[in-house]
């Protein structure tokens, strides 16, 4: 699965906290999104635009439209980051998808973290300033930089998570399984792997998988399995009117 990808891997040099990968993950979907889907605003910009507007007092019919839209693309922003911080504790990898469908994606960012130390405690001021320091060294990737100055027309988001399925598991009603899942060829692939060299840990989810008793060992089944969120952005570009933007 990993195969064409350009690897950029960040070593976070400490066990984080899932507070803090969750907080990288969603302000990673957040700048993505703002990047690359052609939405004329950042995540936050867009929620307070929203506030502004009351669409019983839009007598324009196009600017009505237009802040509809905006307003559905906005839930579903907040759909998708609700569901991402619901499955991160289940999930082994994220893949952020850039196109009509997940079949036909012009690009892919293919997200993963190493395992969280659940004995810190985090602070939000401490996670805040940490997850600043990351994404920072992120972006200033040669590759990703390369990828952000290749503009993408109006498209699709969409998200994928890969779990670890053990027998009967209950899945969430918000994904559906994606059997044999595979990018186009032509799609730009991009491998982020977020490490963590403080600490040397062998082979823990292959000895998880173990159950061992006196007399036997029993091997519980696993499957690593994709699954895709039903919820998925819908990208808008900026609407003109007088060569001025609507959104004014």
């Amino acid at each position: 699965m990993n195969e064409n990808y350009k690897n950029i891997s960040i070593n976070l040099n400490f066990k984080p906290s899932s507070a803090f990968l969750i907080g990288l993950m969603v302000n990673f979907i957040d700048f993505l999104l703002w990047n690359r889907t052609q939405i004329p605003f950042t995540v936050d910009m867009l929620e307070k635009f929203l506030q502004k507007k009351n669409l019983d007092d839009i007598k324009c019919f196009k600017k009505l439209k237009a802040v509809k839209i905006a307003k559905d693309a906005y839930e579903r922003i907040c759909g998708v980051k609700e569901l991402t911080k619901l499955e991160f504790t289940t999930s082994k990898s994220f893949i952020i998808l850039f196109g009509s469908s997940i079949q036909t994606a012009k690009e892919a960012y293919k997200i993963i973290f190493p395992s969280t130390n659940s004995n810190v405690t985090p602070t939000f001021i401490n996670e805040t300033s940490n997850i600043k320091k990351v994404f920072l060294q992120l972006l200033q990737s040669d590759d990703l930089k390369d990828a952000l100055e290749s503009p993408l027309t109006v498209t699709n988001t969409f998200v994928l998570y890969e779990r670890r399925c053990r027998n009967d598991e209950k899945i969430s009603t918000n994904l559906f399984e994606v059997r044999n899942f595979k990018l186009n060829k032509s799609c730009k692939k991009f491998l982020i792997n977020f490490t963590d060299s403080s600490n040397f840990e062998v082979f823990q989810e292959d000895f998880e998988e173990l159950k061992i008793s006196e007399h036997e060992v029993v091997v519980e089944k696993v499957e690593e399995i994709w699954f895709q969120s039903k919820i998925f952005v819908k990208g808008f570009s900026d609407l003109t009117t007088d060569n001025k933007s609507i959104w004014g």
